[in-house]
């Protein structure tokens, strides 16, 4: 009888802290987006209606919320026909967008307003004619600007691409000769790869810039595009074997000895591009500091291995070869000390890099 009595206390118990936990566990977060333009349950057509209907009412907040919604939330949304008139309201007035959002997000309003209309005409060349005034409109110039710039130029490197294709090498350099720096290092290997066409006399330093704007990673890259070079200069793979041979080993005559930089800046704040505009200007020590001082303070994971990276492009563009650059990869692995001499100046170097 007692253990009949001792089960069902424990049986009795078991309910019992069933059920506090049941009454403990916590309940479904209510969505604080529900039945407005922001809840993403919502098919798009209806969040469009919303926002429009938030863009007509009186409360500052949600005309603020809304517009940035119909203007950011590209392509969920539709914006030239969802509300075609407040893009065009806004580029006709650009004071506008200051009415509906603080002033740190004027410049982004306006931008994607443009590049709404921009986005819905069909031919490419009357996109680069439309948006190019842009460019040069005082409206929070410099920011917009700067903004602006990698759109203009990705539709400005189509136009080239066409170009390139059809064998209209030397359109497609004058092309892009107003956007080179503008998108990454595009433009300038495109440049490159038209002046290897030609057999232009400037080839070399076209093909060494290539070489030291493209990240270590994609060195096979540039070091493919100088061999072409050499290969489209003299019709023979001598140079060519020659600049390989020293990628190699470090050792012998540099191919690319005396071949200036072309003076190109590229458009960005980020470190690789401050490096890349100190080397171009002639100051590869400059850049390699800037490298070291992004390994240094680096956080680990894939942005340590980036930064590592870094530092060897830089250690192969003073070099011009990979000697140094491949000994402080290596370095990171098997611990062996490693010192950067170029940093104090008092180093020789085998390749013909600034200093």
């Amino acid at each position: 009888m007692r253990q009949t009595k001792a089960i069902l206390a424990v049986a009795i118990l078991g309910i019992a802290l069933t059920g506090y936990s049941q009454a403990q566990s916590a309940s479904p977060t209510p969505n604080p987006n529900a039945g407005t333009y922001r809840d993403t349950a919502l098919s798009g057509p209806q969040r469009i209606q919303l926002a429009d209907a938030a863009l007509t009412g009186t409360d500052p907040i949600a005309v603020a919320q809304a517009a940035y919604f119909m203007l950011s939330a590209r392509p969920v949304i539709n914006l030239l026909t969802a509300y075609p008139s407040f893009a065009d309201a806004m580029i006709a007035d650009p004071t506008l967008s200051g009415t509906i959002t603080s002033p740190g997000t004027i410049s982004q309003l306006f931008l994607n307003a443009v590049l709404f209309k921009t986005a819905a005409i069909p031919a490419l060349s009357d996109k680069v004619a439309y948006l190019q005034p842009f460019l040069s409109s005082t409206f929070l110039a410099p920011a917009f600007v700067v903004s602006a710039q990698p759109a203009y130029a990705s539709l400005v490197y189509q136009q080239a691409q066409l170009q390139f294709q059809a064998g209209n090498y030397s359109g497609a350099i004058a092309t892009l000769a107003p956007v080179l720096g503008w998108n990454g290092n595009q433009a300038v290997a495109m440049t490159a790869q038209a002046k290897i066409m030609l057999r232009s006399s400037d080839v070399l330093s076209w093909v060494k810039l290539v070489y030291e704007s493209e990240p270590f990673q994609q060195t096979q890259a540039g070091i493919d595009a100088v061999s072409s070079a050499f290969r489209s200069l003299d019709t023979n793979l001598v140079r060519a074997n020659q600049f390989i041979a020293f990628e190699k080993s470090g050792t012998g005559t540099d191919p690319l000895a005396g071949a200036p930089l072309p003076q190109v800046t590229f458009v960005g704040v980020s470190p690789a591009v401050q490096a890349l505009n100190a080397g171009v200007g002639g100051n590869n020590i400059s850049a390699l500091t800037i490298a070291v001082n992004a390994f240094a303070t680096a956080p680990s994971g894939p942005q340590l291995n980036t930064a590592t990276a870094f530092v060897a492009q830089w250690l192969r563009n003073i070099d011009d070869n990979l000697v140094r650059a491949n000994a402080f990869v290596t370095a990171q692995t098997n611990g062996q000390p490693f010192t950067i001499a170029e940093l104090s100046g008092t180093a020789s170097t085998t390749g013909t890099g600034n200093q």
